[in-house]
């Protein structure tokens, strides 16, 4: 079963601000001790860097990301990626961003998606897909 984390910035964002180390967002999300390594976006990567850059702590961010990234199975955008998520966009009206990142989980298999973003994802229903909230 695949896993994923759509919207971690927000997590990460009261870490980096709060100035506590990568152990704390690994503390937080215990699936990344999973035998499998769950999904992210590599657009969520890039909004956890934006919001360590906007805070003034572009070090601590690139740390952060550095950590996701070797405990976590990161997915470029495509096209498929992208004609999907012009479909989520259109038939549900996501934002954009959040189309590609839930895009990113569907195609790739993913069953469970762990989010703090309730607001764009609660309506979702799709079989096969559940969502845990933070």
């Amino acid at each position: 079963m695949h896993i994923s984390f759509a919207n971690l910035q927000q997590i990460a964002s009261k870490i980096v601000d709060m100035g506590f180390h990568k152990k704390c967002l690994i503390e937080r999300m215990p699936l990344l001790h999973l035998s499998h390594k769950p999904v992210i976006s590599m657009l969520t990567l890039g909004e956890l860097l934006y919001i360590s850059f906007r805070l003034g702590q572009p070090d601590k961010g690139k740390e952060l990301v550095d950590s996701i990234d070797k405990s976590a199975r990161v997915m470029p955008v495509d096209r498929p990626i992208v004609e999907k998520a012009a479909s989520l966009k259109a038939g549900r009206g996501i934002p954009y961003i959040d189309s590609i990142i839930l895009s990113t989980f569907m195609l790739t298999g993913c069953r469970e998606i762990h989010t703090t973003d309730r607001n764009h994802f609660s309506e979702i229903k799709n079989k096969g897909l559940s969502f845990v909230f933070y």
